[in-house]
């Protein structure tokens, strides 16, 4: 990993990853204390992977290419199918976080509402889903990382 020192003396440490629930662990120093910055990756998993946080191309940009596809590998190596929604404690985030979290659920709840008479409609419709391969969704949040990595 490239150290470099970052705004507000943000310094990179070290950076790992979580299987259970699935995320990606980074540690710097800010004004010489010491946090650790935990990046959920459940909705890279998911098929629903439409919000990019603002602030996770300044916790990239100091990690190698090399090590965050390795990590990603491992979390894919990992990941088991998510049976039902992830289960978070709310209670302990900002109102900020609360807010990007109901408006995110919001959004993909209207985009998948279809009533009676909607193209596609089925009162008990039942789905089965396959597993997904590692080499596309791992390839896909690369190319999430790199587009981030470029703006």
């Amino acid at each position: 990993m490239k150290i470099t020192k970052r705004q507000h003396n943000m310094e990179p440490q070290r950076v790992g990853v979580r299987f259970t629930p699935p995320l990606v662990s980074v540690e710097f120093k800010c004004s010489g204390k010491l946090y650790i910055h935990e990046i959920a990756m459940d909705s890279y998993l998911s098929k629903h992977s439409v919000m990019e946080p603002p602030f996770l191309r300044s916790y990239v940009d100091d990690v190698s290419t090399a090590q965050l596809t390795r990590l990603v590998q491992k979390i894919f190596q990992k990941a088991k199918p998510l049976a039902t929604l992830p289960t978070a404690d709310y209670n302990n985030v900002s109102e900020n976080q609360l807010r990007l979290v109901k408006d995110k659920m919001d959004s993909v709840f209207l985009s998948n509402v279809l009533k009676p008479g909607d193209p596609g409609y089925a009162y008990d419709k039942q789905v089965h889903v396959t597993d997904l391969t590692f080499d596309s969704k791992c390839v896909a949040v690369l190319d999430r990382v790199q587009t981030i990595r470029s703006q």
